[in-house]
């Protein structure tokens, strides 16, 4: 079954390296790939093992696989990729003033149920005033959330009316004559407290309100210079204000919101009273600490396990070290369903290999000659790293030592894909006593070489041989070390 997914998976490649190059003749690398997959050619591509003389290659492999996660940006502007964060600044102001005047007379209702004043001055007062931070972070490999909340938010109302005022609205009537009023709600200080059971950033809410009247009466009492106030102190959870607002993308991490037809503007009369209203509002978000390649690729490699037991059999996905990432660099869907993981998510996977020759002869010294191919399934980008050690007969199995390979680094064409790692061209000859050289299995590609080195799961060193994608772009580094060609190192 996991044949019959790479053969898909690799016709799909070919389809769509058809539909980018217009119809210009296919990477001859690729072609070669699907055809010895067709043919289920596993023993020379994957296991190697060794004619004439008795040689096999073993391995051993361990990967993981992980998502991508944060804040996304808030335009795709490099698609296919789509950007990831790990802080969003969330900044909202909100300012609301209005004034209203007159000495206009005031009546409503009829004469079973009514408010009247009389002729006199006024002045009301209201303002809403709110500037509220938000700092939002997805931290870790499962991007916890926390946040931290910072501003304030003030309500102010107050009024002064000389206007003597009547109210019936029940068998007897009411009312009170020269009256001032302040009501104050300030909200600030944020603590991180629970309120009625949840946890959360609570703000300090204070309220004062007082009322003066200099004459009040009703059909029981009266009194003069009257005043009633309250003062009130608690916690309460941020409460910014939403409006709605044009949105605009300064940069795919930037974005503005600005409040939609704001109220700017007198209306009125002197009959009626003059009110003069002030009105705006933005909102602010701004992401950093981008969810890079490398970052991506370094979490991936922290959660691998140890590794498996030594493999010698014909098994694509334990004979080989890789990466697999979808089109976007977030995740591995679908392409990874093909996998041995089949997570859907971005994956690596990195090997150890060692080549056995059983029954060796005493004393007897044999030379092991190899390549270890890099193999990029999108672009067809190949970098070969040739490779030779010496092992000492002991007239039972003979092992060379362990040499680990980390995963290679991620597909950076606009489709994804698998970029794999796999030993090929094993030959094997006694050198002492001097014996013929037999030549070994594999595919016999005509890669171009390049040079021994050493490397680690976290990045890329020595040698290696690239060959042009054909779109004038050799692999970049990113992070994790350099992409593409990986370089063996003995154990």
């Amino acid at each position: 079954m996991k044949t019959i997914f790479f053969l898909a998976f690799s016709l799909g490649f070919v389809f769509k390296r058809w539909l980018a190059q217009r119809g210009r003749i296919f990477h001859w690398k690729l072609l070669i790939l699907i055809w010895l997959t067709i043919l289920n050619q596993t023993d020379n591509i994957l296991a190697q093992s060794c004619n004439g003389l008795a040689c096999t290659v073993q391995y051993q492999v361990s990967g993981s696989h992980l998502n991508k996660c944060g804040f996304p940006e808030y335009t795709n502007a490099t698609l296919p990729r789509i950007h990831f964060y790990h802080h969003q600044k969330y900044h909202s102001i909100y300012y609301y003033d209005a004034n209203r005047t007159g000495t206009n007379a005031y009546f409503a209702g009829d004469s079973s149920a009514y408010s009247e004043a009389g002729p006199g001055s006024y002045s009301y007062h209201d303002r809403t005033d709110d500037d509220i931070t938000c700092d939002e972070f997805k931290l870790g490999l499962s991007c916890a959330d926390t946040n931290i909340f910072a501003g304030y938010c003030s309500v102010i109302s107050e009024w002064s009316d000389a206007r003597a005022w009547t109210f019936l609205h029940g068998e007897w009537p009411n009312g009170w004559t020269g009256q001032t009023h302040c009501y104050l709600d300030l909200i600030n200080n944020p603590v991180w407290a629970s309120i009625s059971g949840v946890w959360g950033w609570a703000f300090t809410e204070v309220t004062t309100s007082q009322t003066t009247n200099v004459y009040e009466w009703n059909q029981h009492t009266s009194c003069s210079n009257c005043v009633s106030q309250t003062a009130n102190t608690n916690l309460t959870f941020e409460n910014a204000i939403l409006f709605i607002g044009d949105e605009t993308n300064r940069t795919p991490a930037e974005l503005d919101v600005t409040l939609i037809d704001p109220r700017n503007d007198t209306t009125g009369s002197e009959e009626v009273g003059i009110t003069v209203e002030s009105e705006h509002g933005t909102i602010t978000l701004t992401l950093d600490n981008e969810y890079t390649d490398g970052e991506l690729y370094t979490n991936i490699c922290s959660l691998m396990p140890a590794y498996s037991d030594w493999y010698s059999g014909e098994d694509f996905w334990k004979s080989c070290a890789y990466s697999g990432i979808a089109a976007n660099h977030c995740d591995g869907y679908p392409i990874t369903y093909a996998s041995e993981m089949s997570s859907g998510q971005a994956e690596l996977q990195k090997m150890k290999y060692r080549f056995d020759v059983p029954g060796s002869q005493p004393s007897a010294q044999y030379q092991i000659t190899w390549d270890l191919v890099t193999y990029d399934t999108a672009y067809g980008v190949v970098s070969i790293l040739n490779n030779e050690t010496n092992i000492v007969g002991n007239g039972s199995d003979a092992y060379s030592d362990p040499y680990e390979v980390p995963a290679p680094w991620w597909d950076e064409s606009d489709f994804g894909g698998f970029v794999f790692t796999f030993v090929a061209n094993v030959q094997v000859s006694i050198i002492l006593p001097n014996t013929p050289s037999v030549a070994g299995a594999g595919p016999g590609w005509g890669f171009s070489t390049g040079n021994n080195g050493c490397s680690s799961c976290g990045g890329f060193a020595g040698g290696t041989g690239f060959v042009d994608r054909g779109d004038g772009v050799l692999p970049e580094a990113d992070g994790a070390g350099a992409q593409g060609g990986t370089v063996a190192s003995g154990v």
